[in-house]
């Protein structure tokens, strides 16, 4: 068996995005406060978020994560899929995209699942079972790179194997879904290596690898 989807959430696992969101956390958090009627205050609110995140993207562009795009290179020569998911909107997602300066651009990913595709009260497990009915895969053949512990219990609850970041180094408490460091000079391991692993079942039993908790890249 090995990885034929490899899925990574675009929010802060492929682009690094504090910035879009300080900026249109500003921007809702002041239309709030100008709202006058109490049932306007939750559409204007995500109204102003996506509009300030749009623009911020435009005018500071949005940095790659370089250990996401070399994974996702290497799994497509590996012959696996992409896909990229996140709970943002499609224009959101979109205005990332742009910035986007890879050669194949968009079009490399097989499937963009946003909050847009799914209906209210739905979350992450739905995104990843949509990317799932899309390509026709069945989970244990997927890999989601998370962005935090909310996107991994969810593939968990698919039976998806999964990473997730961490910010900082990972710790001794660090249990669960495989940890990847956040840090930008932290290496991660190949495709390679994470399908070994994936094929073994090792996603599920951390401590063969190391006591941090960590998936490491080989020395």
């Amino acid at each position: 068996m090995s990885i034929e989807l490899l899925i990574v959430s675009a929010d802060h696992v492929l682009f690094q995005t504090k910035v879009q969101h300080a900026a249109g956390l500003a921007a809702a958090t002041q239309r709030r406060s100008e709202a006058a009627p109490v049932s306007a205050i939750g559409e204007d609110f995500c109204a102003a978020y996506q509009e300030a995140f749009v623009q911020a993207s435009a005018v500071a562009k949005p940095s790659v994560r370089r250990q996401t795009e070399r994974l996702m290179s290497e799994a497509e020569q590996a012959g696996a899929r992409l896909a990229i998911v996140t709970m943002m909107s499609s224009r959101m997602l979109s205005a990332l995209l742009d910035c986007y300066d890879q050669p194949t651009g968009t079009d490399r990913f097989t499937v963009t699942a946003t909050a847009d595709s799914l209906g209210p009260g739905r979350g992450h497990a739905d995104l990843l079972r949509l990317v799932l009915h899309a390509v026709d895969l069945p989970a244990d053949r997927a890999l989601f790179i998370g962005a935090n512990a909310s996107e991994a219990h969810a593939a968990a609850a698919l039976g998806m194997p999964m990473m997730r970041l961490r910010d900082g180094m990972p710790s001794r408490q660090d249990v669960g879904p495989t940890i990847l460091s956040d840090v930008p000079t932290a290496s991660w391991p190949s495709f390679e290596d994470v399908q070994m692993h994936f094929t073994q079942g090792a996603l599920a039993r951390l401590s063969r690898y190391t006591s941090l908790g960590t998936l490491a890249a080989p020395a």
